[in-house]
């Protein structure tokens, strides 16, 4: 009984998460754009890039330029739409060493019902 109460517990939590950007771009060089991509498995990467480099994606692929605020500094970035990571690490070529996958910032809570006590 105990074990499927415990089950039935765990089943019902949920974690919810949103990318953490800041603590990606403060782990790449800050005197140049960052490219963003969403990986093969979900997830995204973000990626250090030269403006020649940013030119070449937006040749290749659908792209869009934003600026991202973190810890008081403005971020430019490139969100490319298309390729996964594979493809952009091949795509940089030996600058795919500035890369840096995009961790998500979650929480885990359990299922309360007030009604039930």
């Amino acid at each position: 009984m105990l074990s499927f109460f415990s089950f039935s517990v765990v089943a019902g939590a949920m974690t919810v998460g949103k990318p953490d950007y800041g603590s990606t771009f403060k782990q790449l060089p800050s005197d140049k754009p960052v490219a963003i991509v969403k990986g093969a498995n979900g997830g995204q990467l973000a990626c250090s890039i030269t403006q020649s480099q940013a030119n070449g994606l937006a040749a290749r692929w659908r792209t869009g330029w934003t600026t991202m605020t973190y810890d008081s500094r403005d971020w430019r970035t490139l969100w490319v739409d298309g390729p996964n990571d594979r493809q952009l690490r091949d795509f940089l070529g030996g600058s795919a060493a500035n890369c840096r996958l995009v961790r998500e910032k979650s929480i885990f809570y359990l299922p309360f019902n007030a009604n039930l006590s």
